[in-house]
């Protein structure tokens, strides 16, 4: 009984993970950019809290 359980779980991730493969390989330039996006949206945050620290330190 375990045995079938593992082996249906296992095809489902199968099923699961081939789709997810041929997505991300056929959108690696959409991966990028919103690689790149999430990268400048963190430096932004941390020039944003850079400038509230100055501020702070200037009261």
């Amino acid at each position: 009984m375990l045995q079938y359980i593992g082996e249906v779980l296992l095809s489902l991730s199968v099923l699961i993970a081939v789709p997810l493969i041929n997505f991300l390989q056929s959108n690696v330039l959409l991966v990028k950019v919103v690689a790149h996006l999430l990268h400048e949206v963190g430096n932004l945050v941390d020039e944003w809290q850079a400038l509230k620290d100055k501020i702070k330190n200037r009261q």
